[in-house]
């Protein structure tokens, strides 16, 4: 967007008069068109301006309106000196000052004056008011809902000592640029137990054995076994310091990140916007850039102010949806999030994520699997009672279960979540929740996954004497090193073990091969086997060594 302004120097009598006034919680056009989010501070920018030079520092007044009352009124000063011609890139340009968080509500109005008490002698003391007809602006002040977040530290099967470093203690370091680009307000964080991957497969600089979008893939079908609509971050720890980051849904409510700090900030951030359903700024050679970003390079265009730094934010700054050092986030990309967040995170938060009826829990198929370099693999399928959940829109994928007799017990047309920064175009993930009794799923013989031309996926229930309930029974589990427990159980019969803490119904590994080594401190575990279409439970207790 390029807006030119033509200012006349007059030799007339002099002439003062207001030329923008500007409110930035993180970014503002000139004409003040980017909305604000309702109870965060915003920095007030008045440019008033002289029609010749001048050693003048009249004061400017900002009276503050909530609808028709008169809430606040502030006086702000500059050095001597009022432009003919403003600056936003310059601080001492303008009138500064803080609109506190308390006004900052819907129904905010504003009103500046300049020399509002005539010390100064004008040609022309009519035209000192801005908006100029002496009406209040009207400025745009939105409620956003809270921002929803689990971060889970990651266990990596491959070495058991690689530990996502996430806590109490320091999770809100991995949210501070969040909380400074985004249009958030209230963050409600919290921690999971720590989560064991499913596969001993080590996290590369460049993820070419596709072990970062597994584990993408194991948060999200996490948080639908939780039957949560929360955004569930798994933080790893990797081995090097250059390549891979972090990976996210665009949209979704998945991410993965690595825990050094403070990069592991800008990740957050960066990772939580594709969720938002932003794609990347042409900036740094990202993949899959948003072929409308509006800002040649990936600039965000216009200026910002990060309130924390009180650091103004040129136009040549690089946006966050790049790959460039030290980016801000354009009005573009700002705008994107907030209208994406009023439509799809309702403060009802039963009322997303494409659950059914309410999001009551119930009896349900856990299904979930992924287009990886153009193969379908399907995943182990678990009986759970959660929130069920099932695709929205259809698309170029199908999932169906085939009842023993031949009867197509369920099917779903689907196009899958895509993950951002990924190379691989057709790289897509999904996991569902298909709501089904216990005699339904008693009847299951198959589940399919078909589409894209690839070949089928499919998985076959257990043709072993008495299958996956024979193989339940073997199920143990024992006190291990320091903080860790081993869980065991045949591995005839069973192709996948889902191991929960009984007492918070939290998920700690969906586990291969008949063992693994957990993180926890709970005795008490459920253990689901599945034998990739039915699956069958058992309560134990974790015994000393």
């Amino acid at each position: 967007i390029v807006v030119s302004v033509n200012f006349t120097r007059s030799d007339g009598p002099l002439n003062l008069m207001i030329d923008a006034v500007t409110l930035t919680q993180t970014i503002q056009t000139y004409g003040n068109t980017v909305p604000l989010v309702t109870g965060r501070d915003a920095f007030l920018r008045v440019f008033a301006r002289a029609n010749q030079p001048n050693e003048l520092a009249p004061n400017v007044r900002v009276r503050v309106y909530n609808g028709e009352t008169l809430v606040n009124t502030m006086t702000l000063t500059k050095a001597a000196g009022v432009p003919i011609v403003p600056d936003q890139a310059s601080a001492s340009s303008s009138y500064n000052g803080i609109i506190l968080a308390s006004f900052v509500q819907p129904g905010l109005r504003i009103l500046a004056d300049v020399d509002p008490t005539n010390v100064v002698a004008e040609g022309n003391e009519t035209d000192n008011s801005f908006p100029a007809n002496g009406t209040p602006a009207t400025i745009d002040v939105r409620a956003v809902p809270p921002l929803r977040i689990t971060f889970v530290p990651v266990v990596q099967r491959y070495d058991k000592t690689l530990v996502g470093n996430i806590s109490d203690a320091n999770k809100e370091q991995f949210l501070g640029d969040a909380r400074r680009m985004l249009p958030l307000l209230d963050i409600d964080a919290q921690v999971h137990a720590p989560y064991t991957t499913a596969d001993s497969l080590e996290l590369t600089s460049n993820d070419g054995n596709s072990e970062w979008l597994r584990v993408l893939s194991e948060m999200n079908t996490l948080r639908m076994a939780e039957g949560s609509v929360r955004h569930y971050f798994g933080v790893v720890k990797v081995t090097y310091n250059s390549g891979v980051a972090g990976y996210g849904f665009v949209p979704g409510r998945a991410v993965v990140g690595w825990d050094y700090l403070p990069s592991g900030r800008n990740v957050a951030a960066h990772e939580l916007t594709h969720n938002f359903g932003r794609f990347h700024a042409p900036c740094g050679g990202a993949g899959g850039p948003d072929p409308d970003f509006p800002y040649p390079g990936g600039t965000i265009g216009v200026y910002g102010y990060d309130l924390t730094t009180n650091a103004i934010r040129t136009p040549s700054s690089f946006d966050l949806m790049g790959y460039c050092n030290n980016p801000w986030i354009s009005d573009y990309n700002y705008l994107g999030v907030l209208d994406w967040r009023a439509t799809n995170e309702s403060a009802d938060v039963t009322a997303v994520d494409g659950a059914i009826g309410g999001a009551a829990a119930r009896p349900s198929l856990l299904v979930w699997g992924r287009v990886e370099r153009g193969q379908l693999v399907l995943e182990p399928a678990f009986s759970i009672v959660t929130r069920p959940s099932v695709p929205r829109e259809s698309g170029p994928y199908r999932i169906e279960g085939i009842a023993r007799d031949g009867r197509t017990l369920f099917s779903y047309s689907f196009a899958g979540d895509r993950p951002a920064d990924v190379d691989d175009a057709s790289a897509r993930q999904f996991a569902l929740a298909i709501p089904m009794d216990e005699a339904t799923q008693g009847q299951l013989a198959s589940i399919r996954l078909t589409g894209a031309g690839a070949a089928a996926a499919e998985m076959h229930a257990s043709l072993a004497p008495g299958g996956v309930s024979a193989a339940v029974n073997s199920v143990g589990a024992t006190t291990a090193a320091s903080g860790a427990v081993r869980v065991q159980w045949g591995a005839t019969g069973a192709r996948m073990a889902m191991i929960r803490d009984r007492r918070t119904g939290q998920i700690l590994s969906f586990a291969r091969g008949g063992s693994a080594n957990i993180r926890t401190q709970s005795t008490d575990l459920d253990v689901i086997l599945s034998d990739g279409v039915r699956s069958a439970r058992r309560e134990i207790r974790v015994s000393p060594r």
